[in-house]
């Protein structure tokens, strides 16, 4: 079992807490230790278990007592990514020629169709493009 974050912990140490910030350790025993901690509308006198959770709350699942100030750093809010679909429909046609080569053209892109005999198109096929941006 490991030993308690504050087993080491002696009167008149400086310790901090998320709650109350920076307080001094008065008095420890071996189930808790007290705090004192001076704020703008006056002292006040807390308690936590040695491993620097609130003694007398019912729900002592997270530490708030250590012995440096924590400092966070607040990230950017992160970019939405949005997802974009884009259905196109593409003309299949035969090459001309005597080879058995085929071509396509997205029928959206070109305001004519290009010189091709129309005994030559085999089909029109839709084309789905899916891509993510940055907001």
């Amino acid at each position: 079992m490991d030993k308690p974050y504050f087993s080491d912990a002696k009167v008149g140490d400086k310790v901090w807490s998320f709650v109350y910030g920076w307080g001094c350790i008065l008095s420890i025993t071996k189930f808790w230790i007290q705090v004192e901690n001076e704020l703008p509308s006056g002292r006040v006198f807390v308690e936590y278990d040695l491993n620097g959770k609130f003694y007398y709350s019912k729900e002592r699942s997270s530490q708030v007592l250590f012995w440096s100030e924590i400092k966070f750093e607040i990230p950017p809010m992160p970019k939405r990514k949005v997802k974009h679909t884009i259905i196109a429909h593409v003309d299949i046609y035969r090459s001309v020629g005597t080879s058995d080569h085929y071509f396509a053209h997205n029928i959206l892109e070109f305001k004519s169709t290009p010189n091709i005999p129309s005994n030559n198109y085999i089909t029109t096929v839709p084309v789905t493009i899916e891509f993510e941006t940055e907001e």
